[in-house]
């Protein structure tokens, strides 16, 4: 306020040296109204809204006459939620495009504009819906804050998982890192008939996967000798194994690879871990390797991950078992794990689906849904293959369920709608497909 009076004193100045005579009672001081939260509205609105560029225009209006306002450095705070749960805070200086002078007036015809620019990449949040709290810094203005709702929904290219092979071909799933090293994903690579498929496993992995799929390139490996002793895999590894060793991300990303990789073959059970031809009681940067081991068991949550040439590959993400319900593993398919509400991340199941009910025929899951299950992703059929096999791997991984089955509540007729309703399906073990 100080400094809107001082231009008010400068004003005075200046009409008193130009020789026009002042008086007291001729100046309008009443003009200068006293700014409060009930003379000044704040109204916020999306425009030039892109499925991944959102602008969001924020004004503030009066109908007095003069609202003096001195704005903070940043004058807007800015927070983003996801179902009443705080998701980010944003610097206002990183979304800003146009910001008003910090010290200036309100008036009925110049009313206060500011113009921001959210990118969903760059803000490194998930497809999805978010609401956008606005609320004004000033020292001479206090108003409520106020809500803008967004939704994000970068698009992408998806490979569902193939039905089958021809009998002169082996289908190997091989395990690779993210473009963040947080999660493996599972690719499946189809190759000439083999009748060696551990030697060509690993043969195949350390070529690394193909450059189109957009995650990183290289070798995640070091170079084993290989054995087979009933159901275990042996692998035989030199004593000094590098950077394998030496670095954290690298030796448990190498430790995994090697054990999800090779129980996916039908005749391995087990990984079984030598250094220098002896089992020792640590190894890959001191994890336990003296006992052989098995694949993970246990719920998966199946989430995308987008790379770097914009395809979505399914990734699972282990949940733990304690607790992990039919209805409880649907609202994480919401959400996206334990990495959520990042732009690389996707969520399978959109928010307008619901599950209504689920029961149990023999080892078949029966999932009973809301009509936007079949609807919502009508003209998407990137984002309908990625949520239907998302959920099929998702529950397919619970104890006991081996079939999952789609109905939707209150329709018998499932004719007419591109998605598989009433029919059993069974998880194929060709999931994402390299080419």
């Amino acid at each position: 306020m100080k400094a809107i009076r001082n231009l008010v004193l400068l004003l005075i100045l200046s009409i008193t040296a130009s020789g026009i005579p002042l008086y007291a009672d001729s100046f309008d001081f009443d003009s200068l109204a006293t700014p409060s939260a009930a003379s000044v509205a704040i109204e916020a609105s999306t425009i030039d809204n892109a499925s991944d560029n959102i602008g969001v225009e924020v004004i503030l209006t009066t109908t007095d006459k003069h609202i003096p306002v001195i704005f903070n450095e940043r004058p807007l705070l800015l927070d983003i939620y996801s179902d009443d749960k705080l998701v980010k805070s944003i610097n206002y200086d990183d979304a800003a495009q146009i910001t008003p002078q910090l010290e200036t007036f309100i008036t009925p015809n110049t009313p206060v504009k500011f113009y921001l620019e959210l990118n969903q990449e760059k803000l490194d949040l998930s497809n999805g819906s978010y609401t956008l709290m606005i609320k004004t810094v000033s020292d001479l203005l206090t108003l409520g804050t106020i809500s803008v709702p967004l939704h994000f929904d970068t698009d992408f290219s998806y490979k569902p998982a193939l039905q089958n092979i021809d009998r002169r071909e082996s289908a190997l799933l091989l395990y690779f890192p993210d473009n963040e090293y947080d999660y493996l994903i599972p690719i499946t690579r189809v190759v000439p008939y083999t009748t060696t498929p551990l030697r060509k496993t690993v043969d195949e992995l350390l070529k690394g996967p193909d450059r189109s799929l957009g995650i990183p390139t290289g070798t995640f490996i070091p170079t084993p000798q290989l054995g087979l002793n009933g159901r275990t895999a042996n692998i035989y590894l030199p004593a000094d194994i590098g950077v394998f060793q030496t670095q954290s991300t690298t030796s448990r990303i190498a430790y995994e690879t090697f054990v999800n990789s090779l129980t996916s073959i039908n005749e391995v059970d087990k990984v079984q871990f030598y250094f220098n031809r002896k089992i020792v009681e640590a190894g890959f940067h001191d994890l336990y390797v003296k006992d052989p081991v098995a694949s993970p068991e246990g719920p998966r949550l199946y989430l995308g991950s987008l790379t770097e040439n914009g395809r979505l590959l399914l990734t699972p993400d282990f949940v733990g078992s304690i607790g992990v319900t039919i209805d409880k593993l649907f609202d994480m398919l919401k959400v996206g794990g334990h990495n959520a509400y990042r732009f690389s991340r996707i969520a399978a199941v959109p928010q307008e689906v619901q599950l209504i009910s689920h029961r149990m025929e023999d080892t078949t899951l029966v999932l009973t849904l809301n009509e936007a299950f079949a609807t919502i992703y009508q003209d998407k059929p990137a984002h309908r293959d990625f949520m239907l096999e998302a959920m099929l791997y998702s529950f397919s991984s619970l104890d006991g369920v081996e079939v999952v089955q789609f109905e939707l509540e209150g329709v018998t007729d499932y004719t007419g709608h591109n998605i598989p309703l009433g029919t059993p399906i069974i998880p194929s073990k060709y999931i994402n497909p390299e080419k």
